[in-house]
């Protein structure tokens, strides 16, 4: 996992135990980002009108995880001047208005049973909600709280409940297993101005130079040991943009390459005539990913724009 220094400075006050502990960046930290289809909604969902009257049926939610190499923590996720942090889409990002929040961990674990709390749309330093982090639903092995006979059917009292759907192109059922793990994953602390499209209906774009968010605890590390660290689901109609730039390849046609930038220690490049960004991606479809920042540093130069490539750039402090 990659611990990284803010360009906050509020985050880049490190001990100085910490500081003595740093050493060189190692740019294999990062392993990619893993989109994964979390659900696709059907039309019992859809009529659902306690959560929202936003979902139609055959929209499908996303979670985006963050791979890092054992022994590396994520510290912040943020855009700064000339290197903006973006999310949009063709239409709206889902939200419901019940109990769905802005921020994953603002969401009380007791309401998941709850119409489509379990779909909404937030984002997250590894926690899901409250009381649980979020994993890949293929490395859950504890069963569900989510959807089925664990649902309470929503504004129809569906029997069965709602969140059901067992569309094959998400893999394992919801209420078989629902990516969920049981903990106490950290809060949220962020700087600037954060986006208020995940908590109202028809938001579809956020833009920004100066906003950054982190784990309240300053760093974090996935739960289990492939180390995957949730930082947003998404739940769209048609086409997302998640940041700023389309970029990486399909699986097997992954490339990397170091980038020199100076005054900073580290710098990965991508390259951007794929649709995809990450070895681990795991369904090829109309969903762009570029890297958000693992971190960038307040000093570092713009970064460069290379023809076809994205360059991210960050320092790295081993646990």
């Amino acid at each position: 996992m990659s611990r990284t220094l803010s360009l906050l400075a509020s985050l880049a006050l490190l001990t100085q135990q910490a500081r003595a502990q740093y050493t060189p960046p190692d740019p294999s930290g990062f392993e990619g980002i893993q989109v994964e289809r979390y659900y696709v909604s059907d039309v019992n969902d859809a009529a659902d009108e306690d959560g929202s009257s936003d979902l139609a049926a055959g929209e499908v939610t996303y979670r985006v995880f963050v791979d890092l190499k054992e022994g590396y923590k994520l510290i912040t996720v943020g855009g700064f001047v000339n290197h903006n942090i973006t999310f949009n889409t063709t239409t709206s990002f889902f939200y419901n208005d019940d109990r769905g929040e802005s921020w994953g961990s603002d969401i009380n674990d007791i309401h998941l049973e709850k119409n489509t709390v379990a779909i909404d749309s937030w984002l997250s330093a590894g926690a899901s909600t409250d009381a649980y982090w979020g994993i890949p639903k293929d490395e859950d092995t504890d069963g569900s709280v989510v959807g089925g006979s664990n649902n309470d059917g929503g504004s129809n009292s569906v029997p069965g409940g709602l969140l059901v759907n067992d569309d094959p192109m998400t893999g394992i059922r919801l209420d078989t297993a629902d990516g969920l793990l049981a903990g106490t994953p950290p809060g949220i602390l962020s700087v600037g101005v954060a986006p208020t499209i995940f908590n109202e209906y028809g938001g579809a774009a956020y833009t920004s130079d100066n906003f950054a968010w982190s784990s309240g605890i300053g760093n974090v590390e996935g739960p289990t040991p492939s180390n995957k660290i949730p930082d947003r689901p998404v739940h769209h109609r048609w086409r997302v943009h998640l940041l700023p730039q389309r970029v990486g390849a399909h699986p097997g046609q992954f490339g990397m390459r170091r980038c020199e930038l100076p005054r900073d220690h580290g710098v990965l490049c991508y390259p951007g005539s794929g649709r995809h960004l990450g070895r681990r991606l795991q369904h090829p479809e109309q969903v762009h990913a570029s890297h958000p920042l693992l971190q960038f540093r307040a000093t570092a130069d713009r970064l460069p724009r290379r023809a076809g490539w994205t360059c991210l750039a960050w320092n790295t402090l081993r646990r």
